[in-house]
């Protein structure tokens, strides 16, 4: 619905388009922000987290709503695509990153599940992913190729 609207004001206001193409180039940024909460045993702690990916979620939803249908700044999409693989590949023999792990995988999903036309180059990368064995990827988990699944089943 927010994204709809915007769309209309891009209509009304070249300003409204350009500030949000802006925010866009700069949304990767947030996204890969670590959550430091490491003490997730405290239930404010958890609390915090939770609310802080559900945002994230929300904001990257919201731009993806934006750009998918948009020809010229589709970029902007792929660019933030193309910063969460990497720190996800970066991460992934790192065993302290396993829970951002899950996180960015939260966000690949909300991308790559809302855009028709996703590049090979992504989907290749996540059929190797997800034949990885965790055992021999202290970054992973169960959950983190389970979700690759679920994403690379949206291509079959």
């Amino acid at each position: 619905v927010y994204a709809r609207l915007c769309r209309e004001l891009f209509v009304i206001d070249r300003f409204f388009f350009d500030k949000i193409v802006e925010d866009g180039k700069q949304v990767s940024n947030y996204l890969l922000l670590t959550n430091n909460n490491n003490n997730k045993n405290n239930y404010n702690n958890l609390c915090n987290h939770n609310k802080n990916n559900d945002q994230k979620k929300s904001i990257l939803l919201f731009f993806v709503n934006i750009f998918k249908n948009d020809i010229n700044n589709f970029n902007i999409l792929t660019k933030i695509l193309d910063d969460i693989m990497e720190k996800f590949e970066e991460n992934i023999i790192k065993i302290e990153e396993k829970e951002n792990n899950e996180d960015l995988t939260e966000l690949l999903f909300i991308i790559m599940t809302n855009i028709n036309d996703l590049d090979d180059k992504y989907k290749k990368k996540l059929i190797e992913i997800s034949n990885y064995k965790v055992k021999n990827y202290s970054g992973l988990s169960n959950k983190i190729i389970f979700k690759l699944m679920d994403i690379l089943d949206k291509y079959k």
